[in-house]
């Protein structure tokens, strides 16, 4: 039996507008886009090989970081296709890759790393003290795995994005 070989990229959606998160994003609005600058741009033959083999796995909304799962083969076209996008839902916006990797063990490693940068930047630049506190439910839940948050630990969480220890 023959096993396959895939690889994972690691994109960000930048918007054209500047702004730092998008909730509407999601993993079919990513796809669907990926789907038509296939077909555009490799005709029949892109969008044939690519359609049965490419998964959205991940999409956060607040760092705008997806990760995408295609054959070996094709991450060069998936590349290159991301390239092209320049709307995602009638919105401006450009794919960057931000990495490539070949397990889903070593793109998780990653994503932990920018993550932690990408939302520290994002919660020293929320203004609203409600959507701070939602973006710091975020991450609570991420970070320990439950669905209760502890109004004590949104101070803990700060530090820990700031890299302050006490």
């Amino acid at each position: 039996m023959v096993r396959f070989k895939h690889r994972y990229l690691v994109a960000e959606v930048n918007f054209a507008d500047g702004r730092l998160y998008d909730q509407n994003l999601n993993g079919k609005m990513i796809y669907k886009c990926l789907l038509e600058a296939l077909k555009e741009n490799f005709g029949d033959y892109g969008y044939g090989s690519i359609k049965t083999n490419l998964r959205v796995k991940y999409v956060n909304p607040y760092t705008r970081i997806a990760k995408i799962r295609c054959k070996r083969d094709m991450k060069d076209m998936v590349q290159a296709a991301m390239f092209f996008i320049k709307k995602v839902e009638n919105v401006p916006a450009i794919f960057r890759t931000l990495h490539c990797a070949g397990s889903m063990r070593s793109c998780q490693k990653f994503l932990v790393e920018y993550n932690q940068q990408e939302l520290a930047k994002i919660v020293r630049a929320c203004k609203d003290p409600e959507e701070k506190r939602q973006m710091l439910r975020s991450i609570n839940k991420s970070d320990f795995g439950d669905d209760e948050f502890d109004d004590n630990l949104d101070i803990d969480v700060l530090n820990r994005l700031h890299g302050n220890d006490g």
